[in-house]
């Protein structure tokens, strides 16, 4: 899958462990867009909820398109009923806490940035029928335009 097209919640497709793995979309059921402006700042909390249509519990992969300029202050996954409120850890340290989790198919989760404008949100085991709550907010500075 092109990169530009990993956005939302996704899953890799099983046996298709490689370089590059190929994502399926898990089914977007609901979108909400909040925006604040102050002077020439924006405040935007974006929640998108989904749902995992699978028979099989899925590991799913949350991604994020956002301008390079862009600041992520707060980030959050609700997921069979648990919420989760990221916090910032040192990158090896959380990984390892993340891959122990996983090892005990406990619900985890771990936020990177992949790219200037990527973040990438682990989400863990997703049950079949459960759905899975991610809300990101992020300030950025309006542009100025004369006229």
């Amino acid at each position: 899958m092109a990169e530009t097209q990993l956005t939302g919640l996704l899953y890799p497709l099983p046996g298709r462990e490689s370089y590059q793995p190929e994502y399926v979309p898990v089914p977007l059921t609901s979108v909400s867009i909040q925006a604040r402006v102050l002077n020439f700042i924006t405040e935007v909390e974006v929640t998108q909820e989904y749902c995992n249509k699978e028979k099989n519990p899925i590991e799913v992969i949350y991604f994020f398109p956002v301008e390079e300029a862009v600041a992520v202050t707060s980030c959050s996954a609700v997921l069979e009923g648990r919420t989760v409120q990221a916090k910032v850890q040192e990158e090896e340290k959380a990984q390892k806490l993340y891959d122990e989790a996983m090892k005990e198919n406990k619900t985890a989760f771990l936020l990177q940035e992949t790219k200037a404008d990527i973040f990438q949100l682990n989400v863990g085991a997703l049950s079949p029928g459960a759905g899975c709550k991610v809300s990101i907010t992020y300030m950025m500075e309006l542009p100025v335009e004369d006229g």
